[in-house]
């Protein structure tokens, strides 16, 4: 998984290396909190080591819609 700041362009590794490589069909989810300060939040990703960092804002994107299917064949 590979998450970015909005409108910067910078990309952090916060899972394995961003490929899916195994043939099926995922779904993607943004649990990232609405409002959420984009900064913070990546800082806080990099330092957790068991799911998604607890930092302050809303109720998280896929609420609002931020979610999507992939098919790798």
């Amino acid at each position: 998984m590979l998450l970015a700041s909005p409108g910067d362009g910078e990309v952090i590794k916060a899972l394995g290396d961003g490929k899916l490589t195994e043939k099926g069909r995922y779904l993607v989810v943004c649990f990232i909190p609405t409002g959420a300060d984009p900064a913070a939040y990546l800082q806080a990703v990099q330092s957790s080591s068991d799911g998604p960092p607890d930092v302050a804002g809303g109720p998280p994107h896929v609420t609002q819609g931020m979610y999507g299917a992939i098919t790798v064949e």
